[in-house]
């Protein structure tokens, strides 16, 4: 009991996102749709009663191929620097969302789990991570146990980090964030009198920064460190002006720190900044190939007006607003509208239906109802000097979210923010910062009076109802907007009612449970504090839409040549519905079977350009423009020239494959080559000169060839070539990602730069 008493808040933050794996954890369930990618051909599985996520399918598509190509990699004991089985080869740890070199995909491989269930625990793992790291972020700024497991609870269990689970690069980067703003504030904060745990706080900002950059998910990296930019700074100014001192974070005695007036600000400030230096120089093995593939990106383009209309088109709108208190007013992508007949089941998420590429995951900041209450509460007691960082980081994360003139500030003035995703997506900051400053809220202030019987919880009662009210006020006023086409403003307002008449009465059951918990929180004298988490785990269960798609089971086999490579015939892509697609991009690779086509978030031009000439149009369908198709409209003597040996189309059985006369993946003028294996980052053939191999994978920098164990050269534009004498030789083709050997040495530099901070910082403070 007494261990329990002790570490119950760990133990409850472990085990709290079993509320939202316990399908993969207790039926072996996988994370993903892919019974909806079954129902496609050739699988051509049952159709299925759940409308279409084209977000969550995502995770079918990109995350689940790209961890099982880096497991595979890694339990091989290779670094997984290349794909070759999507878009005729492709960067693999240049692209930043695979999360080649983060440690537990490291883990994962070395330790052979299965990719299904890896991707489980993984998610497991990052939520307790996230939780624990809003806890840590809270008892910061002087939260009690309760009140930091109020702060970890929520956001763990926020409407944000659960849409968001399925595709895993999101969660396993914002985990990082609020264990790295924790040490930050610990580096200005802690007072142990001895220098053996003065250095800690320098090492935690280092690993903090280092971890968030190599779990790959680089917008979520950038808004992680303008929050670490704006906190330090925040209390670097604060330090100078006066002392902080919070009362007992941690359970620490914080009145022996320094006054700031004797210049310690400076050194405290200049060691974090270093500290979060050391954490990029040693993210740099996978930061540095990422930022020189990234030259040659897709993606990368000049800020314009029209660029920037475009952008801010797909900000929070005021009308998603309503999902702030209640998450399920908004509706649910994983439920269907009742009472309607389509072709196929109509997600009741409606502002999906009046804002192009509208899902629930890019517009979720809904906080709940228990942390509405606790703000409310927060006013009275509000240390600005203390919490304003927070609240600072708060705000400014909703004015970008919502499309404000901040966003256009950093569009056009920070490189590279004209290339990101939805701003919507920086309400993560947001969510965060209020589960924070709602947890110290809930924490005893011991010098505080004792609250009146009914005076302190009947206007949090009454303001949480009148928010409720203004909510469905809002929501009536909807009548007047216009619904994407084809939909009428009839059939939205059918949809509008049968979405929100079971929510409503969710949102009023939660509403009511936080109320009333609260105030009996108060009339207790705040002892009762189990009521606040009881209050937390009913506001998920009612609040939260379960989005997260599970299924049966990940296999989507393919049968196909293993050396060759295929085209697969593709043209049309949906967001609302589930298209009649042909073995969508990246499936191909689960069966290793090598596609011309693919799906990635980071694509060489040439690639893209490729792709272009031989469709005679734009690869892209226009509801994704990260998915190259094989349309249709193809040239089969440019998809043989592109050593394509097979098209495959859709047929009434499920799979029509026809071959294509031409050389072949890989050739000399002597006939075809063989190839011997090719991994993440080689490839042997064996071949028969004189004259030159022409292996018809993209050539970019990074690859090197070997010909009977001798270096020889590797010409050729789009292509790989070299030169062969004459008879049979054998040819190696190694790849290592540009700047990865910078970056190793930049990543010594780093450990050296964090273990000198430490020896300083202890020596420094043993000196004082």
């Amino acid at each position: 009991m007494q261990w329990l008493r002790r570490y119950w808040p760990y133990l409850t933050l472990i085990l709290a996102p079993l509320l939202v794996l316990w399908r993969g954890v207790f039926l072996g369930q996988a994370i993903g749709p892919f019974d909806q990618i079954r129902q496609m051909a050739p699988w051509n599985g049952p159709k299925q009663a759940q409308p279409w996520d084209v977000l969550q399918a995502d995770g079918v598509l990109q995350f689940y191929p790209w961890r099982d190509l880096v497991f595979e990699a890694w339990s091989q004991g290779r670094v997984p620097f290349w794909n070759p089985y999507e878009l005729a080869g492709t960067p693999l740890l240049a692209n930043a969302q695979s999360g080649a070199l983060y440690p537990p995909h490291m883990l994962m491989g070395i330790l052979h789990v299965p990719t299904a269930i890896a991707m489980v625990l993984l998610a497991w793992f990052h939520l307790a991570v996230a939780g624990l790291g809003t806890y840590f972020l809270a008892r910061q700024l002087g939260a009690s146990r309760l009140g930091g497991s109020v702060s970890g609870l929520s956001f763990s269990l926020s409407a944000f980090m659960v849409a968001w689970t399925g595709l895993p690069s999101v969660i396993t980067t914002v985990a990082w964030i609020p264990w790295l703003l924790a040490f930050l504030i610990r580096s200005f904060w802690q007072s142990a009198p001895s220098g053996a745990r003065r250095f800690e706080p320098l090492i935690g900002i280092a690993l903090g920064a280092a971890l968030l950059i190599l779990s790959g998910h680089l917008q979520f990296v950038a808004y992680g460190f303008m929050a670490a930019a704006i906190l330090l700074l925040w209390l670097t100014i604060n330090e100078a002006l006066q002392p902080l001192r919070p009362s007992s974070p941690m359970g620490e005695d914080l009145q022996g720190v320094p006054k700031a007036r004797d210049g310690s600000w400076k050194a405290k400030g200049f060691l974090a900044a270093l500290s979060l230096c050391a954490g990029v120089l040693i993210a740099a093995p996978h930061l540095m190939p990422v930022l020189e593939y990234s030259a040659f990106s897709h993606r990368r383009n000049m800020p314009s007006e029209e660029g920037y209309l475009a952008y801010q088109a797909s900000a929070i709108q005021p009308y998603e607003m309503v999902g702030i208190m209640h998450p399920v007013l908004v509706g649910s992508p994983s439920e269907a509208v009742q009472g309607i007949e389509t072709p196929q089941p109509l997600s009741s998420y409606w502002p999906g239906y009046l804002k192009r590429g509208g899902n629930f995951a890019e517009g979720a900041l809904g906080l709940g109802p228990v942390i509405i209450g606790l703000l409310l509460l927060a006013r009275r007691r509000f240390d600005f000097r203390r919490w304003g960082g927070v609240a600072l980081i708060g705000l400014l994360s909703f004015l970008l979210a919502t499309g404000t003139a901040v966003g256009r500030m950093l569009y056009f003035a920070v490189p590279g923010w004209s290339s990101t995703g939805s701003p919507g997506r920086i309400s993560v900051l947001f969510v965060l910062a209020m589960c924070v400053l709602a947890g110290v809220a809930a924490t005893q202030d011991k010098e505080a009076e004792p609250p009146e019987k009914w005076r302190m919880y009947v206007p949090i009662a009454g303001m949480t109802m009148l928010a409720l009210v203004s909510i469905y006020a809002l929501m009536f006023a909807l009548g007047d907007v216009t619904p994407l086409p084809p939909l009428s403003a009839d059939l939205f307002s059918t949809i509008l009612t049968n979405s929100t008449g079971n929510p409503k009465a969710l949102a009023a059951i939660s509403t009511l449970i936080a109320a009333l918990s609260i105030a009996y929180w108060l009339k207790q004298q705040r002892k009762a504090g189990w009521i606040l988490l009881v209050a937390v785990f009913a506001s998920f269960f009612l609040s939260v839409p379960q989005v997260l798609r599970w299924s049966s089971s990940s296999d989507l086999k393919l049968d196909g040549p293993k050396s060759e490579r295929v085209a697969i015939l593709n043209d049309a892509w949906d967001i609302w519905f589930a298209a009649p697609a042909t073995a969508p991009p990246n499936t191909a690779a689960l069966s290793r079977i090598h596609e011309f086509g693919g799906y990635d978030s980071l694509m060489h031009r040439e690639s893209i350009k490729l792709l272009s000439e031989v469709n005679g149009q734009d690869p892209a369908p226009p509801a994704n423009g990260n998915m190259m198709f094989v349309k249709p409209s193809a040239d089969p003597r440019r998809l043989a020239a592109a050593g394509v040996s097979e098209v495959w189309s859709r047929s009434p059985s499920g799979l029509a494959k026809s071959a294509i006369e031409g050389p072949g993946r890989a050739y000399t003028p002597a006939g075809k080559a063989e190839i011997v294996s090719e991994n993440a980052s080689q490839i042997t053939l064996r071949a028969t000169g004189p004259g030159w191999l022409v292996l018809k994978d993209r050539n970019m920098p990074g690859w090197t060839v070997k010909v009977d164990g001798k270096e020889a050269a590797l010409v050729g534009g789009l292509w790989r070539e070299v030169e062969l004498a004459a008879g049979e030789h054998d040819v190696e083709m190694n790849y290592v990602a540009p700047g990865y050997q910078k970056g190793l040495a930049a990543g010594a530099a780093g450990w050296l730069l964090l273990i000198s901070l430490a020896v300083l910082s202890r020596r420094r403070n043993r000196a004082s």
